[in-house]
């Protein structure tokens, strides 16, 4: 396990309030002060205004600054949040990502590391205790016992690995010690930050997988030249668990194939991109997501895995085979091949791609989804219902549209471990360490 030569490899936690001028391209300098918070993002307070005539609103992509210690500053991607010429503050702006101590929109990095809410406790490396304290006779002494830590994973032109730190918070008549965790990337070669940053963020996408739930970044930074480069996330549009501990799998659940699972996710979020944003949009946003849209999204989830899984599919043959056949000899030469797609002829449907999906799970999943084959029918039902209408028979609806929706995510969750290296008897079994999983097992298909 690789450790950063920084004393912990601690999180910087100090919040950025910089004096200085500000400018771009096309304006003059304009005196104002930048604070910088990993909570609330980027604030960027001006005595004048940036944007011609005093609009109202406006944007840049580079916004360029001197703080009055002399070092340079440089914002990116910022945009006016208010106008107020009553007072002395005349703009306001929010800065999405800003880099001090060098003036350039992409600097190159060779170090990289990215914090996020939750790693610590998704993956604790050590034991933490305190004893004594009771007395001036009975001293405070702390124990830190390092855990086996996350391999390193190899990503091109370096490696990212997880690193644990230690925090103390002092107060009057106490003091508090906690855990800290976040990912380093270490490049062989300095390479342009937005490039960088890449693998860090596809490594975060992986780990709300596993936890299954969102799990924002907080703060991006670099140790390059001592020079602080500190990129802002905007808070992920979702709503995490109440229980902050709650998590689907932890980090020594998933470490022994992590580099395989790692790299197979790479390998997918450059060959099916679509399934890869469908993931992470699973991940970060179901709780906010009524349930037909869940059920239509992890549908097409189940179209592209498949895919994947069984490229050379073919489609079952329609029990109205010969009348489709009779009546597409029938119709026009130039209508013909059309005509067969529409009548399902040449396209492997739904229903049979659910069923092959749940045999790749060597039927470990066929008692959770009650009846495979009725279960491929219901979801199908379903999903056509919601796309093109027609008939209603044998669809999930009301609350039974939500049970289709978890059931669904969790036949996606069991083929996502197939696709990252698991067995299928270990992914099932991985599955039920949710305790979703059994409670939705109980629900029944459709109202009956």
């Amino acid at each position: 396990m690789f450790h950063s030569t920084r004393p912990h490899s601690s999180l910087p936690t100090m919040d950025l309030t910089l004096d200085g001028y500000f400018w771009h391209d096309k304006s003059e300098r304009v005196r104002g002060t930048l604070t910088w918070s990993a909570l609330s993002g980027g604030d960027l307070v001006l005595e004048g205004a940036l944007t011609p005539n005093n609009q109202l609103a406006g944007e840049a992509e580079l916004l360029h600054g001197r703080a009055l210690d002399g070092r340079p500053i440089a914002l990116v991607n910022s945009f006016v949040r208010r106008f107020d010429a009553s007072t002395q503050v005349v703009q306001r702006w929010r800065v999405n990502a800003g880099f001090v101590g060098i003036d350039a929109p992409d600097p190159a990095v060779s170090t990289l590391a990215i914090s996020v809410d939750g790693l610590e406790r998704f993956a604790p490396m050590s034991n933490l205790s305190v004893t004594g304290g009771a007395s001036a006779q009975d001293p405070v002494t702390l124990a830190w016992e390092p855990r086996q830590g996350a391999p390193d994973l190899e990503v091109a032109g370096g490696r990212l690995c997880l690193v644990s730190g230690r925090q103390v918070s002092l107060g009057e008549q106490r003091f508090s010690l906690e855990e800290t965790a976040h990912i380093e990337l270490h490049l062989d070669e300095a390479i342009p930050w937005t490039t960088a940053t890449t693998p860090l963020r596809r490594f975060v996408a992986l780990t709300e997988f596993f936890a299954n739930r969102p799990m924002a970044a907080q703060r991006e930074w670099s140790f390059e030249h001592d020079l602080l480069v500190d990129h802002l996330y905007q808070p992920i549009v979702g709503v995490a668990p109440d229980d902050p501990d709650k998590f689907w799998l932890r980090l020594h659940d998933i470490s022994g194939n992590l580099p395989n699972a790692f790299d197979q996710w790479i390998q997918l979020l450059d060959d099916k991109p679509e399934l890869g944003a469908l993931l992470v949009e699973e991940v970060r946003f179901s709780l906010r997501t009524n349930p037909v849209d869940r059920v239509l999204r992890l549908t097409r989830m189940i179209e592209l895995l498949h895919r994947r899984r069984h490229p050379d599919a073919q489609p079952e043959e329609s029990p109205d085979i010969e009348r489709h056949r009779e009546v597409i000899d029938s119709a026009p030469e130039r209508l013909r091949g059309w005509l067969s797609d529409q009548l399902g002829l040449t396209r492997v449907k739904l229903r049979q791609r659910i069923r092959d999906i749940l045999l790749d799970l060597d039927g470990g999943l066929d008692e959770f989804v009650r009846d495979p084959d009725d279960f491929a029918r219901v979801a199908t039902k379903t999903r056509n219902w919601h796309t093109h209408y027609g008939d209603r028979s044998g669809i999930a609806d009301g609350e039974y549209v939500t049970y289709l929706a978890m059931r669904l995510w969790v036949v996606v969750r069991a083929t996502f471990l197939l696709e990252f290296g698991w067995s299928p008897s270990d992914a099932v079994a991985l599955v039920y360490r949710d305790g979703n999983t059994q409670w939705v097992q109980a629900t029944p298909l459709r109202q009956t």
